[in-house]
Order: structure tokens, then C-alpha cells, then sequence
């Protein structure tokens, strides 16, 4: 299952909408936009779908995020230092 995220703004541009997990039913998704106001900055957008849900094709948002580009670096750091060399 694939989820896909349309965004008509003019205001942005989808870098990669990307499943991650998957899981009994469950897939969670991943799009990060470009944002061309404010500069240098990114919106990050996660997504649940359920294949048992009574609509199992409608996304439900998990997390929404707008950072600088420079916060996202430090985030993805964070998230692999807290991995350690698993992800080496």
C-alpha cells in the first residue's frame, strides 16, 4: 500500500513520499516538501494507513513538522546516533 500525498500549494515541492514500515496491516509514510517560504526550509509529513479500516485507502496524519533544513540534518543525526553503528 502506497500512500500519496497531493499538495496543490505554490508555496512547496514534494522532495520523496516514502513508506517505511509495514506491519499487520498498518503502513506508515513519509513526505518531506521543500518550502519556498520561509527559505531553506522543509515540511515533514508522517502517515498511517490501516488495510482494516472502514476507508483503508484515506492516510491519518501521525506527525507534521516545518523545520529549516539545518534542523532536519540534526534530526536525522539524532535519530541515527541513537541507533548507533546498527545503522553503519
Amino acid at each position: 500500500m502506497t500512500t500519496t500525498i497531493t499538495d496543490s500549494s505554490p508555496q512547496s515541492r514534494a522532495l520523496a513520499t516514502t513508506p517505511f514500515l509495514s506491519a499487520g496491516g498498518f503502513t506508515y509514510s513519509v513526505q518531506v516538501r521543500e518550502l519556498q517560504r520561509p527559505s531553506e526550509h522543509v515540511h515533514v509529513h508522517i502517515t498511517s494507513q490501516w488495510a482494516g479500516a472502514r476507508r483503508p485507502e484515506a492516510a491519518q496524519n501521525v506527525l507534521a513538522l516545518t523545520m529549516s533544513k539545518g534542523e532536519l540534518k540534526a534530526l536525522c543525526t539524532a535519530l541515527q546516533a541513537g541507533l548507533g553503528s546498527e545503522l553503519a
